[in-house]
Parts: C-alpha cells; structure tokens; sequence
C-alpha cells in the first residue's frame, strides 16, 4: 500500500528526524548549497528532510528511483502542475476549516461554505485528471508506481465518486438560481426572480449600435476578487429564504466533508517537491556542462570513490570555471591525507569530499561523473578557526577539545573530516597528536580525509591514501587546483613560494644576466 514518495514504507518515515541543521554544513557550506532550494516555497518546510541523513539503502534506492523518473519532462508534467493546484487548495483550506469551525463544532456562514463547495470541486477535477494523467505515463519506479496505482484506487472509491456527484449536483443548482438584487443608498433588498428584464443586458444592446470594431479595454485587473464578506454573506442569507432546499443541501454538504482533501494525496503534494526543487537547481549547473550522477552506494569499506567531483558550493558562483577532481579508496584504504601549497584547492576538495557523502545519504544526485559512496550515519568536520581571545584555553587545547568531541560522537559509520589541526603547536608534538589522531579514526574504520601540513603522516601505514595539490610546471608554478594521488616531495610547495618572491634558478639565472 502506497505511503509515501520518499520513504517505501510507514514504518521508514515515522523515524525521527531534524529540523536544524548539523554542524558541518558550515564547514561543508552546505548551508549556501540548500539556501536557494529552502527558499523558494519555505512555506513547504522541507527542511526536516534534506537536513535528515538516511541510514538505510534500500529507502536511498528508493528515491534514486524516483528522481531519474521526474528527471523524464513528460512524467514531471503530468504530476506537476496538479500538484500545485492541490498545494494551493491544501492552505486555503487550513485557513477555510478555521473559520468553518469554533471549539470543534460547525458554525460556518454561507460564503464559506461556498468556497468549501467550490475548492471541493476543484479537488475532484485536480484528482480525476491526476488519475488519468499519470495511468497514460509508463512508469517505473517503485514510489511513482505505487502512487499511481493509489489515484487508480482512490478516484474510483464510491466515497470519492459520491463527493464528487454531490459537489457537482450541488454546483449545478447553484448555478440555476437568480433573484433580483435592489441597491439604493445604504439599502439592499433580495428579491425573487420573476422574470424581470436583465437592464445589463439592455444597456450592452444600446451601446452595440455604436461599435466600430475592437477597442482597448481600458478596464483594470484588479489583483484579486473584490469581496466584502458582511455584505455578501448576508445577501446568501436572504437569498437562502427563497430557497432553503439548495442553502440546506448545501450545509450538509460541507458538514460531511469538511475535511474532503485525502492526506495520502497532500503528503504526496508536498514530498514530490523535495525531488522538483532539487532537479530545478541543479537545472543551470548541468546547462553549464557542470556533471551529475546517481551514486553507487556501499555499507562496506571496500572500494569508494569519485570521479569528477567538486565543491558545489563554488560551483553556485563560478559555474564556469570549475577544476574536477577525483578520489578513491580501496581497501584496506581508509584515510585520504591531502598536503601541498596553500590556497591549492584542499578545503575546497575537502568540502566536495564531505558533499558528496552527505547528499548520498539523503538520496539526491550528487556532483561527479560517478561515484562508489560509503553510505554514513552523518559527517563530522573539524575546520580550523580563529583563536577566541576571551577562551583562555588556548589554540591547541580548542583543537584538542573539539576532536575528542568528533571521535566520541563518530560512529563505524560517520565520515570524519580534519582540515589543518595542530599549526599552533612544534612539529614534533604535532606529529605525536596526528598520529594518535589517525589510531583513533582508523579504529572508527569509516573513510575520513586529514587535510594538513603534516607529511609525515602518510606513511602511517597501509589505511592511509597521499593526495597532493599541483602546480604548473612552468617558471611561475601556478597552482592547478587540481590534486594527485601521489606521495608528497615538499618541492612544489618551496618552488611555489620561491616563484613568487622570485627566488626560482630560472629566475636568478636572469637577473644575474641582466
């Protein structure tokens, strides 16, 4: 039986979830990556969802499923568009049930209820043609499957089909009656019809005679409907005078299907918009010839890794020029230590590194060209700050402090990332606590990735990959931002130092000639 469109079953979306965001979104500037989706309908509140990592690979796979579907524009159309109309009719009427109701009881007046009418119609025309519109489509994953299949079942239910009757039953005598309405000064009179002459209709004839063919319509569009509810509602009182069958009917109506929406269909309305809002901003990234993959998932360390990967928050501001890199790991590998020149593209390759395995875990493509991901209960990071001066603690013992903070709350599963740790102390003690550092993150035996200054600790041992920054090889030795797996040589970074205070042989060699 169909639930939901992001969780395959009941028991799966009833697990807790967040609705702040993790600590490392800043580092990871995931928080700039989710700002623009949050944005655009924070109305919806999906936050609870894209801030939740999920922990279970069947329930990725399903939304994986999913979103290639929607990435279909004939599929995303049939559903779309109806949706917004049911979003749209899911908040009207939370505010119309409001006023139709008082401590529980119904005491609705008769303008509501004829707006309760009138979106109830709505809503079996959106459900019909949703129905329709998505039995005509082939569809192959599982969650749109089984949504289907619900709209089959749920239009053809006697309940939905007698709603559906009624409303129009009750629309169509509406629609049949007429009365005479009398306004003079601050009086207003309901009258029965009795066959008296329209005058609008006169007075449109009078004025025919003189058309000398189309002319611009100088009337003004108002942004919305004129309404004056105490006026309007007491002329339906009057009005139900005459004709207390239809206003009867009517009230009965609105009683028994107060609550008409299904809310199958409105958490469907609203969870679909996870994968919408998610293609649509990754929609220009692609355009600029950025690319994207379904990830391959893992639960076991064996072979991870990405190609073509980067910082997708970068990529929101210089989608043009955009360096990919790559990682892998293969077992017993677990620890991708990264060194070379600053400003080289570490953080950055660190950021996409930590994106990557969350975005995984939340079921959403991810930017590379592929990817073997290790699936994670969360990502931990510790990013180097400025030194508080009203912590009199000092650097190191704030460093030392946050780490066994991350390695108590890591599990086998969590992916830790270190960027630049221990610079506050001597080279020796820095290499003593970098190695107690990474004894501890390969006990934990999840993939994680040391950025540091720290070479020496890529020989730890067999659990630990060296990545090193580049530089051209050329005079000037620019930084490539691109990185190698490769042991470090400490060269390109003196080389770079020395090119830019023009120390380089090349360089001397010159200015001695000169």
């Amino acid at each position: 039986m169909f639930y939901s469109v992001l969780f395959p079953t009941e028991e799966s979306s009833l697990l807790p979830r967040k609705t702040e965001a993790p600590e490392s979104f800043k580092d990871l500037n995931i928080n700039k990556i989710l700002k623009p989706v949050l944005q655009e309908n924070p109305e919806l509140e999906l936050e609870e969802f894209f801030y939740t990592p999920l922990r279970d690979t069947a329930v990725i796979r399903y939304r994986q499923e999913v979103m290639k579907e929607l990435m279909d524009p004939v599929k995303r159309s049939a559903i779309e568009g109806m949706v917004g109309q049911i979003m749209f009719l899911r908040m009207f009427m939370d505010g119309l049930r409001m006023k139709l109701t008082t401590d529980g009881k119904f005491t609705g007046k008769y303008l509501d209820m004829g707006h309760l009418l009138q979106n109830a119609a709505l809503f079996a025309n959106v459900v019909s043609g949703l129905a329709a519109g998505v039995s005509r489509i082939e569809l192959q994953s599982e969650g749109l499957k089984g949504f289907a299949a619900y709209m089959a079942e749920y239009s053809a239910s006697q309940q939905f089909k007698d709603m559906q009757a009624w409303a129009k039953k009750l629309r169509d005598s509406f629609d049949k009656l007429r009365y005479c309405l009398y306004i003079k000064d601050n009086l207003v009179r309901v009258m029965p019809y009795e066959g008296q002459e329209n005058y609008a209709d006169r007075v449109g004839e009078l004025f025919d005679r003189f058309r000398q063919g189309d002319v611009m319509d100088y009337r003004r569009k108002l942004k919305q409907d004129p309404v004056s509810e105490i006026l309007e509602n007491k002329i339906l009182e009057l009005l139900a005078h005459y004709h207390p069958e239809e206003f009867k009917d009517l009230t009965e109506f609105c009683k028994a299907y107060l609550h008409f929406d299904d809310d199958t269909l409105m958490r469907f309305a609203r969870e679909v918009q996870f994968y919408f809002h998610w293609l649509d901003f990754l929609e220009p990234l692609k355009q600029a010839g950025l690319p994207f993959c379904f990830p391959v998932i893992h639960e076991k360390l064996d072979d991870v890794k990405a190609l073509d990967c980067f910082d997708l928050a970068l990529a929101l501001d210089k989608p043009d020029k955009i360096v990919t890199n790559s990682f892998s790991l293969t077992a017993p590998e677990q620890i991708l230590i990264v060194s070379g020149p600053n400003q080289g593209g570490k953080t950055t390759f660190a950021r996409s590194f930590g994106q990557i395995h969350f975005l995984t875990s939340l079921g959403l493509m991810v930017p590379g060209r592929e990817a073997d991901v290790f699936l994670c209960d969360q990502v931990l990071t510790h990013f180097e700050r400025e030194e508080d001066l009203t912590n009199l603690s000092g650097k190191l013992q704030d460093d030392l402090v946050r780490l066994h903070a991350i390695l108590e709350a890591a599990t086998d599963r969590t992916v830790v990332i270190i960027n630049e740790i221990f610079a506050s102390t001597t080279l020796k003690d820095a290499l003593q606590l970098g190695a107690h550092m990474l004894d501890a993150l390969v006990e934990k035996g999840a993939p994680c990735m040391v950025v540091t200054f720290l070479e020496e600790l890529v020989d730890y041992g067999p659990q630990t990959v060296s990545m090193v920054t580049t530089v051209t090889n050329d005079e000037k030795h620019r930084r490539t931002f691109r990185l190698v797996r490769k042991a470090p040589d400490g060269q390109a970074f003196a080389m770079q130092i020395a090119a830019e205070h023009g120390l380089t042989f090349e360089q001397l060699e010159r200015r001695l000639k000169a």
